[in-house]
């Protein structure tokens, strides 16, 4: 995955993770800021001792108090929080693991792994043993815990440090915004470590529970530091970032030590810092990658940087540059507190914004924003949330010397220290066979007769014979929870295009041995297959194997002819055959999976999401055999589908327009595929749907007449969301679509 340069890419890539440092003066008035809301200070109430270790919880905030040797300092916090730190690891695999499968069809840790054994090396030996204690007191595998602490070598935000003429008294203030894909969770699992290491410097760090490398931090020797994310995945035969960052925590007092240390050590990737140190005060920005670090100082101009100021350092990409440039302008020499905080509102921060934290690293002080979990809010990003202020100094000495009277202590290690290093060895690439097979003919998915003349008339053209087929599974990947297949086999319609003649589909064949269920996974329009993997992904890692097919005249089944259905959406026609033939597809790949020995036949389930949410609707009224069925934004009533605003529809609704078509000659139009038309059929499926409150594409009332239709179980969750809105609960809404087909009895 390549990833933005900081200082190029535009504004609009909403993974852009910025970084700024500023350190400064000058005069002009931007406009104004919205005031940040500061909780007011509450004392730490203790909540659970174990060692030398505490958990405290201040105003919503768990904070974590670690000492000890490197084994002791994981122990401690498997043991704290165990059930956090076994969901953590899990969760980050999970992400790693969907954003391998979207990549490229299933790939289970194969970044993380290589990213590990060839980084793994230039760890320091320490860390292997704080991971080791993690994993014993937490109970769970010393690999997962390394592959889960490498993860942010994969996915890479902002910072900035005020002093001297810039802030009122020459306070530094020293500002660090993570801007990092808040869709995926990782908020649920906000921590606030304060350590006290043998032999080391002590340090507060803003991070997550399970995670002993640091993304944002502050040492007892007033230096602080951040980092940002570019480019330079693969680049990987150095020291990782968030292990670089904790051993400058560790082992720098002093600016000029840091970025030496920065400087000196092999690093990964591209990455860049923003380091300070209140002693002085001064500060740098690094821009590094392996080859090179480049040293920004205050004051010191950037052919990508247009506003060079004195006693100045600014690093940012495009609006939110030209934004902070206003921003110290305007307050040059007065910038206090409020006004540090005030920055690292919007439109600084991105929507994506994990956390914000400002450091007054001589007062030893911070002030944390940590994002909440978007089911509790719409407005749920850290740059919405209040600021919790921290006293490193006070919490620090909330560390006890010894192990209290009367409080548990950290066993003996699990096994030599000598013996905790690089969990992972790299496997040789498995290639499995390939696998052919037949289906053979026979009645068993023939439709049944409609309710009404009408209904049966429309039913006939969804019908086809149950000729006996033959099928070809071409092997494509495989990890510990699946195997994927290209699977393909012909489809039921024979049409003018030859390439869409065949059915294909990626398979996801779950590792578990017993009888189990099988979904059928349909795309959505823009037909990239990424939403459709995550789910395929979720379901075969639970034990459920997952079939994503090919909608007709998507991916390898379009006309090789380039001119040919340019814009299908357009033929009206077309568009309506096309429907039939996937509904038809759908029954002929339910027909390749009955026949499965490892596949419960009574147990095949439909999942579609948006436009494949429509088709799987259709199917299952027309089919009327599908036991568990899932619809995620989507519906029925296709006739006010086709005609709302929605860019989306633009052509069909022009076609219409043009044509002359409203109204019931619109309804006779979409009659033959309309969800609707067949609802009632549905009565033995039990159904889910996820749709979005402010949904424009599938208005709320669509989905609510596929539910008045049928006459099954429905469950329907709405979300505070319109129809793209829906990518920040993705965790959630996989959550609910596997518990809707568990690898157990339906």
């Amino acid at each position: 995955m390549n990833r933005p340069h900081p200082f190029t890419r535009p504004a609009s890539i909403s993974r852009l993770l910025t970084l700024f440092l500023l350190a400064w003066a000058v005069s002009g008035l931007p406009a104004a800021i919205l005031a940040a809301e500061i909780r007011p200070v509450e004392k730490p109430k203790l909540v659970r001792q174990f060692d030398r270790a505490t958990i405290l919880e201040q105003s919503g905030v768990q904070i974590l108090l670690l000492a000890g040797s490197p084994y002791e300092l994981g122990y401690q916090q498997g043991v704290l929080f165990k059930p956090q730190v076994q969901k953590f690891i899990k969760h980050v695999l999970f992400v790693a693991q969907a954003a391998e499968s979207i990549k490229g069809g299933g790939g289970f840790n194969g970044s993380l792994e290589g990213a590990l054994q060839r980084a793994g090396k230039f760890i320091d030996k320490r860390y292997f043993e704080e991971m080791q204690g993690l994993a014993d007191g937490a109970g769970i595998d010393i690999k997962d815990v390394q592959l889960a602490n490498i993860f942010p070598e994969l996915f890479h935000c902002s910072g900035f440090a005020l002093f001297g003429k810039a802030t009122q008294g020459g306070t530094l203030y020293h500002g660090r915004i993570l801007d990092y894909m808040t869709e995926v969770g990782l908020q649920d699992y906000a921590l606030l470590t304060i350590a006290k290491p043998k032999g080391f410097n002590a340090f507060v760090t803003v991070g997550y529970v399970g995670f002993i490398g640091s993304v944002t931090g502050m040492n007892d020797k007033q230096v602080a530091f951040g980092e940002m994310g570019g480019r330079g995945e693969g680049k990987w035969d150095g020291m990782p970032m968030s292990f670089l960052m904790r051993k400058g925590f560790e082992e720098t007092a002093t600016l000029d030590q840091a970025v030496a240390l920065f400087r000196d050590t092999p690093r990964t990737c591209e990455y860049y810092y923003v380091i300070s140190d209140a002693k002085i005060p001064d500060a740098r920005g690094l821009a590094c990658t392996p080859e090179k670090c480049e040293i920004i100082k205050p004051n010191q101009s950037h052919p990508l940087l247009p506003h060079p100021m004195e006693d100045a350092v600014l690093m940012s990409a495009d609006q939110r540059y030209e934004r902070l440039a206003e921003l110290v302008k305007a307050k040059h020499g007065q910038i206090d507190l409020n006004y540090a905080l005030d920055m690292m509102n919007r439109p600084v921060a991105m929507e994506s914004c994990l956390h914000r934290v400002l450091f007054g690293p001589k007062e030893q002080k911070l002030w944390v924003a940590n994002a909440v979990s978007p089911e509790k809010t719409p407005k749920y990003a850290a740059c919405y949330q209040p600021y919790v202020e921290f006293d490193f100094r006070a919490l620090l000495a909330m560390i006890p010397d010894s192990v209290p009277a009367g409080v548990e202590k950290v066993p003996a290690p699990s096994k030599p220290l000598e013996q905790m290093t690089l969990a992972v060895a790299t496997a040789p690439v498995q290639k499995l066979p390939d696998i052919t097979g037949s289906v053979p003919a026979g009645p068993a998915q023939t439709i049944s007769a409609g309710k009404s003349p009408r209904q049966t008339e429309l039913l006939k053209a969804y019908d086809f014979p149950q000729a006996a087929f033959s099928y070809r599974m071409e092997f494509i990947s495989l990890n510990d929870l699946y195997k994927v297949y290209r699977v393909s086999f012909p489809s039921p319609d024979t049409t003018d295009v030859p390439e869409n003649n065949t059915v294909y589909c990626e398979y996801y064949m779950s590792a578990a041995n017993a009888k189990r269920p099988a979904v059928i996974v349909l795309d959505i329009l823009e037909g990239s297959m990424a939403v459709s993997r995550i789910i395929a992904h979720s379901l075969a890692s639970g034990g459920v194997d997952a079939a994503i097919m090919t909608l007709p005249h998507f991916g390898p089944r379009r006309s090789k002819d380039p001119g040919r259905y340019e814009n299908p959406a357009e033929h009206l026609d077309f568009w309506v055959t096309s429907v039939r033939q996937a509904v038809k597809d759908v029954r002929q790949t339910a027909r390749f999976l009955a026949v499965r020995d490892d596949i419960d036949a009574s147990r095949i389930g439909l999942c579609g999401t948006s436009l494949g949410g429509f088709i799987a609707a259709l199917t299952a009224g027309v089919d009327g055999r599908f036991p568990r069925t899932a619809f995620v934004l989507a519906g029925g009533d296709l006739a006010t589908v086709l005609t709302t605003e929605a860019r989306e529809v633009r052509g069909i609704r022009r076609e219409l327009q043009t044509r002359g078509i409203t109204g019931d000659a619109l309804n006779k139009l979409v009659e033959p595929i309309e969800p609707l038309t067949f609802a009632d059929r549905l009565g033995s499926s039990n159904i889910l749907m996820i749709n979005g409150r402010t949904d424009p594409i599938v208005p709320p009332a669509c989905a609510e007449k596929l539910i008045a239709a049928s006459a099954s179980k429905v469950e329907i969750v709405w979300y505070d969301c319109d129809h793209y809105g829906l990518v920040r609960y993705i965790l959630p809404v996989m959550g609910k679509v596997c518990a809707h087909f568990p690898s157990k009895a339906w």
